[in-house]
């Protein structure tokens, strides 16, 4: 099954919920005269099974509260017998219903169709017996004394029965409810339509902290595909009126085509609240439908007003011992807006070497962020963003150190993480971070700012504000800036004060920054290995082609990737694919003598066969290493892949930095008149090492050549068509023969020529 925030079951919640409520047998019912072993007080009972007819009626059991005080419940549990995967005795459709006097009863919850069980009844590998199955429903605005579960069908096996081991209630302090079919306690009624986006807002009896949600489908999606939402998004609130984030989750394809399947997932307020909206967008069929929707919370009474959080957000003493777990590297797992706000808190309040890790795109733009780390508690641990984005909207003006980070210490490390949105701040301000305080070394990989940044005082800039008073060293590796930067004073694109003790390398610039209404620096005492848009480095002609990602990855092959044509400038990689750039000339040359490559997208190769005095270029799928090729076509981008044989007949050849330009040799360059191979004086005495050359030195053609791609059969123009000579029959596209090449496609030696 695939995760959302950890999909199903919160098995083991019901004992930790509220502890002080509990609940006891009151009376059942079988719809046939079964052995009294097997009456409905059996599910009170360990080890003995419940066994009944469902009958036209249904059989029932009622349990009732401990004191007869009205309680709110969040789900049950049923747990099958320890045979069930044998005689196919499942409950398949029943109701929960609530009561205060037994005679008048109000549905809570309608399970139209156990597919849960049934799926796992069905699958050879799973086994139901003992299996413990828990769904979710609220009780709306009315507590209740007593509940009854009334089995109505069964699925598999050949006898008319079904066997329940245990049927347990969880209790809530709350209730929810909504004026909506899809909070009625009915899977038999669905909320739909397709106006984006699909809302329900629940309301609580009080306020309560969410740790999770229930989500069921609708009745027919097994027929029709394509009406689940594959964006969610949960808001919380205290007066119906202002929201606050609680879960977004977008793009996700975790909810499958079936009927009335209850997925549960977990999430994580930072705080109580009475009310939550849930939104749903982004459904592929155009067609939105769900049965039943149910809040999970966690229950203040067991826990008190003080929690023990887990690793991800979540308290230990609400939630089952494996959700709390952390992963192996001790990381906090961030998965939402409401862990990432806790994990700041956490070290904000002292943890200042925890571990953080992301686990998706964070969308933190509802959310009163408060940047990670500060004056003192710095930011001392390690972060993993694996390249995740974060768009924040933090907009603190007289706030200093303002960033994704607000202060960072000696020691602390944040990696791949890439910072959208808006960053307002006063001093210090970065997207990344608001700068450093104090000795040691602090190091920044492989992160991007693509958000707006101001700063209405000192050091504001696209990655790293301020290292105060120049106490740390610095390290920034493969970060960029590609958002708008304004500094009062003293700002950069990278880095507005990094002081004498830095280093820095393979760095880029392609935002707009600017420092007291001129244009910045790129990092104020920066220096180092840069790359930056200017007069002086690259213009935006080069990020746009590939030659900035070029020239990015030849000190270290694959911090960067690009699609040529997609991709504006060059985006951070954590794959092995590596980018060739496309001159002006809409094509380059690539030799390489160690690795082979795998051609991907649109890309095309050619070889170069030197026929009668012409050149034929075929083109090849992949390129074994040490084979140079022309490259064409739309994208560039090439991963590593399986040797093969080195064509024959090759008259491209590849450079190792030692080939002398002479006759014969020429590289492929772009002239006023086209493009071709060329001998060209701005590339020195030797053909740069890494660069395919054509080598005719050993035929009698010493010309250069013009290549046309338009067409299926690749063919030649020559330069000089005075000392062009050709051997063979030379015939127009009708087949007639001609005395000489004319202007157009000629057949020569059977391939195509332009001319």
């Amino acid at each position: 099954m695939k995760k959302f925030f950890s999909l199903l079951a919160f098995l083991g919640i019901a004992a930790t919920s509220s502890a002080q409520v509990t609940f006891s047998y009151d009376s059942g019912q079988n719809s046939d005269n079964w052995d009294q072993t097997t009456s409905p007080e059996n599910v009170t009972n360990n080890n003995v099974v419940w066994r009944a007819n469902p009958g036209e009626s249904g059989s029932y059991v009622i349990l009732k509260t401990s004191d007869l005080t009205a309680t709110h419940i969040q789900g049950y549990t049923i747990t099958l017998a320890s045979n069930s995967q044998d005689v196919g005795r499942l409950p398949y459709t029943w109701t929960l219903e609530g009561s205060d006097d037994k005679g008048s009863w109000t549905l809570i919850h309608r399970q139209m169709q156990a597919n849960r069980m049934k799926e796992d009844f069905d699958n050879p590998a799973v086994s139901t017996n003992s299996k413990a199955y828990t769904y979710y429903c609220n009780t709306g605005t009315t507590a209740y004394k007593y509940y009854k579960l009334n089995v109505t069908a069964k699925y598999g096996g050949d006898w008319g029965c079904f066997e329940i081991l245990k049927f347990d209630l969880i209790p809530s302090n709350v209730g929810f409810s909504a004026t909506d079919d899809g909070m009625d306690g009915n899977t038999g009624t669905k909320k739909q339509g397709n106006s984006w986006p699909q809302t329900v807002v629940v309301t609580g009896t009080a306020s309560a902290r969410m740790t999770g949600f229930q989500f069921t489908t609708g009745n027919d999606n097994a027929s029709w595909h394509g009406r689940n939402p594959r964006t969610i998004q949960v808001e919380g609130s205290t007066d119906n009126e202002k929201w606050d984030i609680v879960e977004v989750k977008t793009g996700y394809t975790g909810l499958e085509d079936k009927n009335y399947y209850p997925y549960v997932f977990q999430c994580y307020g930072t705080q109580d609240y009475q009310y939550y909206k849930f939104s749903f967008n982004d459904v592929s069929a155009n067609w939105f439908q769900m049965s039943e929707l149910a809040i999970i919370t966690e229950s203040t009474a067991s826990c008190g007003s003080t929690h023990t959080y887990s690793s991800e957000g979540f308290c230990k003493k609400c939630l089952s011992p494996e959700v709390a777990a952390q992963d192996g590297s001790s990381n906090y797992l961030i998965t939402n807006a409401g862990k990432f706000v806790k994990f700041a808190q956490t070290v904000n309040s002292g943890t200042t070497d925890a571990k953080g890790k992301l686990t998706a795109d964070i969308d933190l733009t509802n959310v009163s962020w408060t940047p990670i780390g500060n004056s003192t508690n710095k930011f001392q641990g390690t972060f993993d963003g694996q390249l995740k984005n974060v768009t924040l909207n933090l907009t603190n003006t007289e706030g200093d150190y303002q960033g994704l980070f607000g202060v960072l210490g000696g020691g602390a490390r944040v990696n791949n993480v890439i910072v959208q949105g808006t960053v307002k701040g006063r001093n210090y301000v970065g997207g990344i971070a608001g700068g450093s305080n104090g000795a040691g070394t602090v190091f920044l990989t492989n992160c991007g700012n693509e958000s707006s940044v101001t700063a209405s005082g000192a050091n504001g800039s696209g990655v790293f504000g301020c290292n105060y008073n120049g106490g740390a060293r610095i390290e920034l590796k493969n970060c960029y800036n590609a958002g708008t930067v304004r500094s009062d004073s003293d700002g950069g694109a990278l880095a507005g004060w990094l002081g004498n003790n830095n280093g820095m390398w393979r760095c880029f610039n392609v935002g707009d920054a600017q420092s007291g209404g001129a244009k910045a620096e790129f990092a104020r005492k920066g220096g180092g290995d840069v790359y930056a848009l200017s007069d002086d480095y690259y213009g935006n002609s080069d990020a746009e082609s590939g030659k900035l990602c070029y020239d990015l990855n030849a000190s270290a092959a694959n911090s960067y990737y690009q699609t040529i044509g997609t991709d504006a400038y060059p985006k951070l990689s954590n794959t092995s694919e590596q980018v060739l750039y496309v001159g002006a000339a809409g094509y380059t040359t690539f030799y390489d003598a160690t690795n082979d490559w795998e051609l991907n997208g649109d890309a095309k190769a050619y070889i170069g066969n030197l026929g009668s005095n012409y050149l034929h270029l075929e083109e090849i799928a992949d390129i074994p290493h040490g084979t140079a090729v022309v490259i064409g076509g739309t994208y560039y981008n090439m991963v590593s892949t399986t040797a093969t044989a080195n064509p024959e007949g090759n008259v491209l050849k590849g450079s190792d930095g030692s080939v002398e330009f002479g006759p014969g040799i020429y590289v492929l360059a772009n002239k006023s008149h086209g493009v071709g191979f060329y001998v060209t004086s701005g590339d020195g005495k030797y053909v740069p090492a890494g660069k395919a050359y054509l080598d005719l030195t050993g035929s009698s053609v010493k010309e250069a050549y013009l290549f046309n791609f338009d067409e299926s059969e690749t063919g030649i123009d020559a330069i000089d068509n005075d000392k062009l000579t050709i051997d063979g029959a030379i015939y127009n596209l009708a087949g007639q023969r001609l005395n000489r090449m004319q202007k157009g496609i000629n057949i020569v030696n059977g391939k195509k020529v332009l001319f």
